[in-house]
């Protein structure tokens, strides 16, 4: 992981540059990427009648993966099917399971 260095004069911080993050907090969000193939499923029959038999895989983002892919320039293919997180397959194997930080002005 790289840092940025950053130099503030003391005109700057004079001026109160230094406090440029005090007006932010970090807001912290569960990123969750899953997915599952009609070759790894105990349903097939189900998943070809829920998404087609015509993929691969499937994968599901979480509305936070999502947003971090479209706010990054990833292309994804286009959305297939929107579930609730209780409507996902039981069978679906877990890709990516972390906290995603980012900083956000305070209310």
């Amino acid at each position: 992981m790289k840092y940025y260095a950053i130099g503030f004069t003391m005109a700057e911080i004079t001026a109160g540059a230094s406090e440029v993050f005090h007006g932010y907090e970090v807001k912290k969000s569960l990123m969750e990427i899953r997915s599952l193939s009609p070759f790894e499923t105990n349903n097939y029959e189900g998943f070809v009648k829920r998404f087609g038999k015509e993929y691969f895989t499937v994968t599901f983002l979480n509305e936070v993966a999502k947003a971090v892919c479209d706010a990054s320039g990833i292309a994804l293919p286009p959305v297939i099917a929107e579930l609730d997180e209780s409507e996902l397959p039981g069978d679906a194997g877990w890709f990516l399971r972390q906290t995603y930080a980012e900083m956000v002005q305070k209310s």
